[in-house]
C-alpha cells in the first residue's frame, strides 16, 4: 500500500465552485460550523446556499475534504463534470487513501463518459478497499455501458459476493441480463428483489419496462402505478413510471387523458424527449387529432436529430401530404424507419 500513488494532477491552488459569496456571509465562524451550515442547506434541498457555504467553509480552511465532496456531489448533480472531478481529486490529493473521493470521481468520469479514467479510479478504489462493493460496481456499469455484458455480469457477481443485501448490485446485473437478451433471468432477478425489498422503486421501473417490451402491457401498467404509489421516490424512477405508465395507457387506450397529462408534465430530458414526443403523436393519433399528432411527430424527429426543425413557427404539413391525418401517417412512418435502422 505504501507505494500507492493516485492519479491526479498536483496543484497547489484548491478549486472552488464558482459560486458568488453574495447573500450568505458567515466569516468569523470556524470552517467546521459553517461546513455544518452546509449541510443542515443541503438537507433542506437549498443547493445554491450550501454551495456558497461550503465556498465559505474553504476559504477558512482549504483542506476541508468534507466541503470538497460537497461541492462535487452538488455539481456532479448539475452535470457540471469538470468541476466537480476537481474537486474530487483534490480530497484525492489530500488524502490518497479516501475510498468515497474514488468513488465520487470514478462515478464523474463515468457519467462524462471518459472510460479510461473512470476505470482508474474505480481500480484504486479496489486497490484501496479491495472489499469495495463500490469498485466493483463502478467497473460492472462501465463495463455494461460499453456492452461488455459478460465481463459487466462478472463485476456485479463479486459486488453481490461481498455484500448480497446491497440491492444496487442486483438491479444492474438484471439490467445486464436484459441488454444481452435474456429476458426471463432478468425478470427472475427483479421479482426475487421486489419479494426482499418491496419498497425498491427502480425495481418495480425495470420490471415494467420489460412488460412493456413482452407486450404485457397491464402487468407493467400495475408496476408503473406501484413505483408511482411510493411516498419517497427518486426523481428518475418517478420520471421512467411515468412515461412508462403512459406509454402502456395509450397502448392500452385507456384513460388517455391521465396519458396526456403524464406526459406534458415530463421534463425535456435528452434521453426520453423525442420518445416523449412520439408517445403523444400515437395518443393524438387513436384521439383523431391528427394536426397536433402530426407536430408531434415532426418534433419526435427533431429531437431524434432525423431532421432539422423547420425555422418557422406556423404548423407544416409533411412533404407531399395533401391534410393532417396524411401527414401524421407520413410522419409516423418516417419514424418507424428510423426506430427500425
Amino acid at each position: 500500500m505504501a507505494d500507492f500513488v493516485p492519479r491526479v494532477k498536483k496543484d497547489n491552488q484548491a478549486p472552488s465552485s464558482g459560486r458568488s459569496k453574495q447573500g450568505l456571509r458567515l466569516l468569523g465562524k470556524k470552517s467546521s460550523d459553517i461546513f455544518k451550515k452546509g449541510i443542515q442547506l443541503m438537507e433542506q434541498k437549498r443547493y445554491d446556499q450550501a454551495l456558497e457555504a461550503f465556498d465559505e467553509a474553504l476559504l477558512k480552511d482549504p483542506t476541508s475534504k468534507g466541503a470538497h465532496v460537497c461541492i462535487a456531489g452538488i455539481l456532479f448533480s448539475r452535470k457540471r463534470y469538470d468541476e466537480a472531478l476537481r474537486h474530487a481529486e483534490e480530497v484525492i490529493r489530500l488524502d490518497p487513501f479516501m475510498p468515497q473521493a474514488f468513488t465520487l470521481a470514478g462515478k464523474i468520469c463515468l457519467a462524462n463518459e471518459e472510460w479510461g479514467k473512470a476505470s482508474d479510479y474505480f481500480q484504486d478504489l479496489i486497490r484501496i478497499d479491495p472489499k469495495s462493493t463500490a469498485g466493483y460496481l463502478g467497473l460492472g456499469n462501465l463495463l455494461l455501458k460499453l456492452n461488455r455484458y459478460d465481463e459487466a455480469i462478472a463485476y456485479f457477481r463479486q459486488a453481490i459476493d461481498l455484500d448480497p443485501y446491497q440491492t444496487e448490485s442486483y438491479l444492474l446485473i438484471a439490467r445486464a441480463y436484459k441488454n444481452q437478451g435474456n429476458i426471463a433471468y432478468a425478470s427472475t432477478v427483479l421479482k426475487n428483489l421486489i419479494e426482499f425489498a418491496p419498497d425498491k422503486a427502480p425495481a418495480y421501473v425495470q420490471l415494467g419496462s420489460i412488460y412493456l417490451e413482452q407486450g404485457k402491457f397491464y402487468d407493467a401498467k400495475d408496476n408503473f402505478e406501484k413505483t408511482l404509489s411510493f411516498r419517497d421516490i427518486d426523481e428518475r424512477s418517478e420520471v421512467l413510471a411515468k412515461f412508462g405508465l403512459a406509454e402502456a395507457l395509450v397502448t392500452l387506450n385507456l384513460d388517455l387523458k391521465k396519458a396526456e397529462k403524464l406526459l406534458k408534465n415530463l421534463p425535456n430530458t435528452d434521453d426520453i424527449q423525442w420518445k416523449k414526443y412520439k408517445l403523444l403523436g400515437d395518443l393524438y393519433t387513436k384521439q383523431k387529432r391528427f394536426e397536433e399528432a402530426s407536430n408531434a411527430y415532426e418534433l419526435t424527429l427533431t429531437y431524434a436529430k432525423a431532421k432539422t426543425l423547420l425555422n418557422n413557427k406556423q404548423a407544416n404539413l409533411k412533404d407531399g401530404a395533401s391534410n393532417w391525418q396524411e401527414s401524421a401517417q407520413s410522419y409516423k412512418q418516417a419514424i418507424d424507419t428510423l426506430i427500425s435502422s
